[in-house]
């Protein structure tokens, strides 16, 4: 612990004592809700979990008024996340993998009703019909393996209980999202209750208004249903069975044209007069008709024997989870040029499935001593097993050889006396019969001749992957004294994971204007994995701990899913070690309800997974190292009658500490002709180093039994760098402040409830990345992920 900032950990402990804080808006003004999570494999109360975690419950959720989960984001410290129905960028302590290449697995782990779940986009699928949303915060490996080496999402689904329910949920936004979630439960007999759920989500606008196929893009389609039952034949067993189902649908051109060239503006203009450029416009123009489609399925089976009833004060139970789940995208379409040029396209050329299967053994207990010995022991141990199954086949597809040659000529700046530079008279010159001058090439396209043979340059590459883990692990707790204990755990891994890979092509062009070379190939990788967990607590009550903990988590290694040539298809695991030191509390302050979690934390990456330069080909190898040192705060009060306080912050100093191959800025290229740069010491991209969020609430009472509260949000992140080059000049967000304000009616039975929120009341544009337009050096798109100023309102009836 010598690594930590003493700066951080006077800060943490300040925080203890100093922050205003925030209750749920709908909870007991006399007393805080508690809180129980699941983090350790068993149900705990969150002040006795030695984690930093943050929970949310479906009732913080709905008072938001999100319709999705990137619609949390600044609630939540040190913790970012997009999310789409086909990939997901989930980012915790400034650590995230990128979801542009389908073959990376993530470093941010997802469960969803005790199933880890390979590939974040099933999240998607589950915004609806929630117990509770938790976020753990550091390398989760020793208990939930690989691939949670930043941290773990958890979601629980709602439980079947044994009463009968109806409930109706319409959601509207001023931008025409409209959705319905209705639930019925149902108990048969008293051993047996079957909950139902769905949402039924349609969007007629987006994000975005595409002015080139005058349609909305990113706007939101889904149906999905679940149907979950839970049956008690005896005292001892429980048998939940789970069934889920969501077909999602959007249009898909994500990026706008942000800063563009007088070339480049002209050009794009020819084809569409009505395009706008910059970030103070909700447009963009796109001629692709993108579209994504995936459907997402699966089922689960949790059960439960408990043998606590015959044993006394020794307890055991044993639970057996069984998964199997299918992401499979149907169709995906991107415009790789981001304009109404018809250039570059990649899409499908079949749907694209992941499946898992998962099988877990798992025994958790407590006894009163370790043989005797001290006091209270409780335990987990396991045995897990899971196989996976992965393919892609992807069509990078040149639209029409005339365009491609304006759009390459415009983005070029070089051009002189009608004659290719060097670089483009390689490019073009091999395709075009050796010609090399402009107009003999544009005379050769208007003839009808083109690239010679060539009417459809396609080049075909894909992956075809499968993977199998087996691991066992134990995790245990012992207090050798009435308040101290000991923290040890160990997890033992291996993953066999294979593959074939390939790309081939006819064509001439695009092995020119691209890295394509024909190959196929087979990978294999065989990876072993240690995870040990080991640490102290103090907890001198049920309602306050303090707890230092080392922790580690991997991140397999795997295969490049879009290689358009056999540079580097393999690349390896990455590893985090992690030291935190955290103090929880549920207590009260001048007679008034205070909990408080506060902890300071020291992550290391090494063998980082980046896109790197080699050969004059851009690859993704382990040839970076990090770390992140910071603290995370989260504290709410309820300082007097009626009001609630919430106060949650952030900081997350996320730097490399070895990237010397780091890709260049256009201008570092331009001015050096170097491709590369050291980013050493260097922020991550994408990792903000602040995050704060508060939130002070009122309720009063109101004729005819109505409750009203008004409350309100201050959201703010710092700057960051929104591509992997830290290009200040032209990908960085500055500091946003985001101010949303909402008002909820509400029965005090829970029979209805109404509310009404304004999101964005600054009308900020909120960016989510931006990247070099293709081929045009000095020209940059765009993913604007805000809607502006927007309102949403949430009516609710239940009936029981």
């Amino acid at each position: 612990m010598s690594s930590l900032p003493s700066v951080q950990v006077r800060l943490c402990i300040a925080a203890l004592g100093a922050l205003l804080p925030a209750a749920a808006p709908w909870a007991e003004t006399t007393q805080l809700p508690t809180v129980v999570v699941t983090s350790e494999k068993a149900q705990q109360v969150i002040e006795q979990v030695p984690a930093s975690i943050t929970s949310m419950s479906a009732e913080k959720i709905k008072a938001v008024g999100a319709m999705d989960f990137e619609q949390l984001n600044g609630y939540i410290p040190n913790t970012t996340i997009s999310l789409s129905p086909d990939s997901g960028q989930f980012s915790i302590r400034g650590f995230a993998t990128p979801d542009s290449n389908p073959g990376f697995d993530p470093s941010v782990g997802t469960v969803i009703d005790g199933v880890f779940y390979g590939r974040p986009q099933f999240l998607s699928a589950f915004f609806y019909d929630m117990e509770d949303f938790q976020v753990l915060r550091g390398p989760q490996g020793t208990l939930y393996g690989k691939n949670a080496s930043a941290g773990l999402f958890e979601l629980h689904s709602a439980m079947p209980r044994n009463q009968w329910l109806l409930r109706s949920e319409y959601l509207m936004n001023s931008d025409g999202d409209r959705s319905f979630r209705p639930v019925v439960q149902v108990p048969v007999g008293d051993r047996l209750s079957i909950r139902a759920s769905a949402n039924i989500e349609h969007g007629d606008r987006g994000v975005l208004w595409n002015t080139f196929l005058k349609r909305h893009e990113r706007n939101t389609n889904q149906d999905s249903g679940r149907i979950r039952a839970r049956y008690t034949p005896t005292d001892e067993l429980t048998v939940d069975l789970e069934a889920f189902v969501s077909t999602q649908r959007r249009h898909n051109n994500l990026f706008k044209l942000t800063t563009v060239t007088p070339r480049m503006a002209a050009l794009f203009r020819s084809y569409d007069p009505d395009i706008q450029f910059g970030l103070d416009n909700n447009t963009n123009s796109a001629n692709t008709p993108s579209e994504n489609v995936t459907d997402t399925r699966g089922v689960v089976s949790n059960i439960t024997y408990d043998f606590l009833p015959s044993w006394g004060k020794t307890g055991l139970s044993l639970t057996s989870t069984t998964a199997f789940a299918q992401a499979r995208t149907d169709r995906r379409d991107i415009d790789a040029d981001f304009s109404p040029v018809p250039f570059v396209e990649n899409t499908l050329t079949r749907p694209s499935p992941y499946r898992q299967f998962s099988q877990e053994f798992r025994f958790n207990g407590h006894t009163p001593t370790l043989f005797g010995l001290g006091h209270r022991v409780s335990y987990v141990t396991g045995l897990y097993y899971s196989r996976s199954a992965f393919q892609m086949t992807n069509a990078f597809h040149v639209q029409d050889l005339g365009a491609t040659l304006n759009y390459l000529l415009a983005g070029n700046p070089d051009i002189t006396n009608g004659q290719l530079p060097l670089g483009l008279g390689g490019v073009l010159g091999g395709a075009f019969g050796g010609l090399t001058n402009i107009n003999a090439i544009q005379q050769l396209i208007n003839a009808g001749g083109g690239a010679i043979g060539e009417r459809d340059p396609t080049a075909i590459s894909g992956l075809t992957q499968a993977d199998a883990t087996y691991a066992t692990y134990a995790q245990g707790e012992w207090f050798f004294v009435p308040h101290w204990a000991v923290i040890a755990g160990l997890r033992l891994s291996l993953e066999r994971k294979h593959g074939f890979a390939f790309s081939h092509t006819d064509s001439l062009i695009i092995p020119q204007i691209s890295s394509q070379r024909n190959f196929d190939q087979r990978v294999s990788n065989l990876e072993r994995e240690f995870s040990p967990k080991f640490g102290f607590q103090w907890a001198p009550n049920r309602r306050s701990s303090v707890y230092l903990t080392f922790t580690r988590g991997y991140k397999s290694g795997g295969f490049n899913a879009i290689a358009l040539n056999d540079n580097h298809l393999s690349f390896g695991p990455e590893r985090a070690d992690n030291y935190e030191l955290g103090a929880k509390t549920l207590t009260t302050v001048f007679g008034r309800p205070l909990r408080a979690h506060a902890d300071v934390f020291w992550t290391r990456f090494k063998n980082l997974q980046v896109s790197t330069l080699l050969n004059s080909d851009f690859v993704t190898l382990n040839a970076a190292s990090a770390r992140s040192r910071g603290f995370e705060m989260d504290v709410e009060w309820l300082p007097f009658e009626r009001a609630s306080l919430h106060l949650s912050a952030g900081y997350a100093n996320a730097q490399y500490t070895s990237y010397p191959n780091a890709p260049a800025t256009v201008a570092q290229t331009a001015a050096t002709g170097q491709k590369t740069q050291d980013l050493t010491g260097r922020p991550l991209a994408f990792a903000p180093k602040w995050m704060l969020a508060l939130t002070p609430g009122y309720r009063v009472p109101l004729p005819y039994r109505v409750e009203a509260g008004t409350f309100f949000d201050v959201l703010y992140q710092s700057g960051r760098y929104l591509d992997v080059d830290d290009d200040r000049a032209n990908k960085y967000q500055g500091g946003l402040t985001t101010l949303n304000a909402r008002v909820m009616f509400g029965d005090p039975s829970g029979m209805w409830s109404l509310a009404l929120i304004a999101h964005n009341l600054t009308n900020r544009p909120i960016t989510d990345q931006i990247v070099n337009e293709p081929e045009a050096p000095g020209n940059y798109a765009a993913v604007r992920k805000d809607r502006g100023r927007y309102y949403t309102a949430d009516l609710t009836f239940t009936f029981k």
